[in-house]
């Protein structure tokens, strides 16, 4: 994205549809992805036993994805929009790096594993996925493109984690579940 359309997209989302409501509403997208995927992992490890192989799945994904947001945001080192910009920033942060957003990253990442085994959920969590997205934007935390870049990462990562996993433990790919 052309960086004059990349602040143009923050600005509009961030300042032009701003409103008492999503003030209020988009602050939790911050603490959603936590809350989500605590209780997505915790609900397969202890769902089934079955379930067992793809929680562990979900937290080897969670511990690769920290390991490569952590490389890539070091060797962009992306400041933030608030950091240069007049944007509105509704939540602290701590990780002054900016590309690509982690909130995003992990929550595509992991939605793209469960969708492998589950699509219906799978549907319900890259919507809310795309929600902490645009949440990340709204807060001024992130530009369109740290998201739209975490949002491919997740998604490009998790395939191959897929594909890897298919591999070395291909009976999780074969249960009945």
């Amino acid at each position: 994205m052309v960086p004059n359309l990349d602040v143009a997209i923050l600005f509009f989302i961030n300042k032009t549809l701003a409103n008492s409501i999503l003030d209020f509403i988009m602050p939790f997208t911050h603490l959603l992805p936590y809350l989500i995927w605590s209780l997505v992992i915790a609900f397969f490890f202890f769902w089934k036993k079955r379930t067992h192989d793809i929680a562990l799945l979900m937290m080897i994904a969670v511990v690769v994805n920290l390991m490569f947001v952590t490389v890539l945001k070091d060797s962009i080192a992306r400041e933030r929009p608030y950091q240069v910009l007049d944007v509105r920033q509704l939540v602290p942060e701590e990780d002054n790096r900016s590309f690509p957003s982690n909130h995003t990253q992990l929550s595509f990442l992991l939605s793209t594993v469960v969708f492998r085994f589950y699509r219906r959920l799978g549907t319900v969590l890259f919507l809310l996925s795309s929600l902490i997205g645009l949440g990340r934007i709204y807060l001024g935390v992130h530009y369109p493109t740290d998201v739209i870049g975490g949002a491919v990462i997740g998604i490009l990562l998790a395939l191959l984690i897929l594909k890897i996993s298919r591999i070395y433990r291909p009976k999780i790919f074969h249960k009945k579940i």
